[in-house]
């Protein structure tokens, strides 16, 4: 018995451990020191109600981060295509904002149920009965370009950084790390 409890134990680990895990990532591509304090920022976005769900929970997430460093914010989701984002670019005049932030999304958003098989337990007097559970996770993945641009005529642009998204997006502790993340970044380059 304690024989067949072994190998069902070990059967059910392998396939638990035999899956790839991905990570969230975030790195700084460029930076220009540029010296300017912003005490106002626009975010911008775009992309599939995926990207837009995820989206609006970061921008919550940074907004009150930012809040708390007397920045004003505001955000605009400007619907599926990064078309629209340089349009409305192009077409901004709006000089109440001394920076404007936008997240590019990648070319395809993904939004799927990834399986696990874990162990369930199940009392049956003792010893307990071990058998295999399915557990259903639902998995988010995007690409993203973050570009920093001053509020002028030029929109020049002055810091980017790449953000790959690997997560749930039903939990929140995400867009709190990636938020951390990009105010960390903003904070080493006295941006704030």
């Amino acid at each position: 018995m304690k024989a067949l409890i072994f190998v069902s134990f070990l059967f059910i680990h392998t396939g638990l451990f035999s899956q790839r895990i991905k990570k969230t990532t975030f790195e700084e591509i460029s930076v220009e020191n540029s010296g300017k304090r912003f005490d106002s920022i626009l975010i911008i976005g775009a992309g599939s109600t995926a990207t837009r769900i995820f989206l609006d929970d970061l921008v919550t997430r940074l907004t009150e981060k930012l809040d708390t460093k007397n920045v004003v914010t505001e955000y605009i989701y400007l619907g599926e295509s990064n078309k629209m984002i340089s349009d409305f670019l192009d077409t901004l005049n709006n000089a109440d904002y001394k920076v404007i932030m936008v997240f590019y999304p990648g070319e395809q958003a993904s939004l799927y149920t990834k399986n696990h098989i874990g162990v369930n337990f199940v009392p049956f007097g003792y010893p307990y009965l071990l058998g295999p559970a399915r557990k259903d996770r639902l998995n988010y993945e995007e690409e993203f370009l973050i570009v920093l641009y001053e509020n002028n005529q030029r929109k020049k642009d002055f810091w980017k950084a790449s953000l790959k998204v690997h997560n749930d997006p039903g939990k929140r502790r995400h867009a709190k790390k990636i938020s951390n993340w990009i105010l960390t970044c903003f904070k080493k380059n006295n941006y704030l």
